[in-house]
């Protein structure tokens, strides 16, 4: 039985605004908030990981 839940992603998440304010993340950080807003934890994955469900969802994000 469930007794406590907390999504862990956003339910509206407006990516135009997240894009504008790219210059103020690094490398490492701007993938972690790629991965977040496709509802992906960013801190259990291995790099390799992180660029295998990057490169698979590319075609929606052309801002690395």
């Amino acid at each position: 039985m469930i007794n406590n839940f907390k999504p862990i992603q956003l339910p509206s998440l407006d990516m135009e605004e997240i894009f504008q304010q790219r210059s103020y993340f690094d490398k490492e950080e701007w993938i972690d908030v790629l991965l977040r807003s496709i509802g992906m934890e960013p801190t259990q994955l291995e790099y390799n990981v992180k660029w295998h469900l990057l490169a698979r969802k590319r075609k929606h994000y052309h801002c690395l």
